[in-house]
């Protein structure tokens, strides 16, 4: 039962969290669904899990981040409100 309602949980968590484009070039699009506006910490890791971008940032619906300082290769995007986070896989790849 626990697996169920943790599986549960983490479709939920799909629909709440959405980025795009992935594969992304200069511009991460990051929009959340129905919870309201939220001041969110916002990290990026890369591969070896070292932060390489780390802020603050009131989300209401849609945060377009610029990563074209980044170097081309595969990330994950946390964002964390208190005992809420949310984390996803993206490619940032060379324009």
């Amino acid at each position: 039962l626990s697996f169920f309602l943790s599986s549960l949980r983490e479709q939920e968590d799909l629909h709440a969290l959405k980025i795009f484009p992935n594969p992304a070039e200069k511009y991460l699009n990051i929009q959340m669904e129905s919870l309201g506006p939220k001041l969110w910490e916002i990290r990026i890791h890369d591969v070896f899990g070292r932060i390489v971008v780390q802020k603050k940032s009131q989300l209401d619906r849609t945060l377009q981040l610029d990563i074209s300082q980044l170097p081309p290769g595969q990330y994950v995007l946390r964002l964390q409100d208190g005992d809420t986070s949310f984390s996803r896989k993206w490619i940032h790849t060379p324009y």
